[in-house]
């Protein structure tokens, strides 16, 4: 699995290009398929999202950017957020495994 941090012009471009909307997003996840020894993809990131949200959502960036990538790996794991219903599914996971990393690494670690 990589994790590509990038700006928003570049995921804009991909957005568009693979996912045909025109806007520049947090993040992407391109799944290459299952292997025997882990789940194989790429994870884009657009800091600036990230840095913006982080402010919006009154968090750190280390905890924006670490919610981010926990949402790509949900993405490459085959969860989707098409509707309200699947968005409310993600971020539950997403809190869950966002706790359980604060829990282990210490929560000043990724902001708190």
């Amino acid at each position: 699995m990589s994790i590509i941090l990038t700006d928003d012009g570049m995921i804009r471009d991909l957005n568009c290009r693979f996912l045909k909307r025109d806007w520049a997003t947090d993040v992407i996840a391109f799944p290459f398929g299952e292997e025997e020894k882990g789940l194989w993809g790429e994870i884009y990131i657009s800091e600036e999202r990230a840095r913006d949200q982080a402010l919006i959502y009154d968090v750190s960036f280390e905890e924006e950017l670490t919610r981010l990538i926990i949402h790509g790996i949900l993405h490459l794991l085959g969860y989707q957020d098409k509707s309200e219903e699947l968005k409310k599914k993600m971020e539950i996971k997403e809190n869950h495994y966002l706790r359980y990393i604060k829990k282990q690494i210490g929560k000043d670690s990724i902001g708190s």
